[in-house]
């Protein structure tokens, strides 16, 4: 009997172990997890979860379409994505920085489309954005990569058109 009551100690405290690390989950924050998924997956940006170490935990397939990646195992994060001119830099180095101190931020940047973008256009305009996620064991930032190309062009068109009308005044 004491040998059972030994095995079943440390079959506790290996469980509690567990469970502090988060190897083990109790039931009750899947349903939540499926909707919350259901939601990202469904949504028209490109979203990524990242960890402070910055290691990828999620991404939808959005932002697999932007990396260029097939499966979640070959992805890049954002940072490697979105290089080239000095001005791209300098945006992702500020929205990197405000991922480091928890600070929510987005820029807009135009560039080439990256591998998995539109090879149709010379440039794209992308908004990304970053903003902490609160979680109990280590914290985590959520990257969003929207492509704003229409907008912008929507914008240039009547910047055009309101041009026209002053050249004719």
């Amino acid at each position: 009997i004491v040998w059972l009551l030994a095995l079943l100690a440390m079959a506790g405290v290996f469980f509690l172990f567990a469970l502090a690390i988060g190897a083990i989950q109790l039931s009750g924050q899947g349903a939540r997890d499926d909707i919350t998924k259901a939601i990202v997956d469904a949504a028209p940006e490109a979203a990524v979860v990242m960890e402070e170490g910055g290691r990828l935990i999620y991404a939808n397939e959005a932002y697999l379409g932007i990396a260029g990646g097939d499966t979640f195992t070959n992805l890049r994060p954002v940072e490697r994505i979105f290089v080239g001119s000095p001005e791209v830099s300098e945006a992702i180095y500020r929205l990197a920085q405000g991922a480091r101190d928890g600070r929510s931020h987005t820029e807009e940047v135009r560039m080439s489309p990256p591998p998995g973008g539109r090879p149709e256009r010379d440039f794209a305009w992308y908004r990304i954005s970053v903003r902490p996620l609160a979680r109990p064991l280590r914290p985590a930032t959520l990257w969003t990569v929207d492509d704003i190309t229409h907008e912008r062009e929507r914008q240039e068109n009547v910047f055009q058109e309101l041009q026209h009308a002053i050249d004719y005044l």
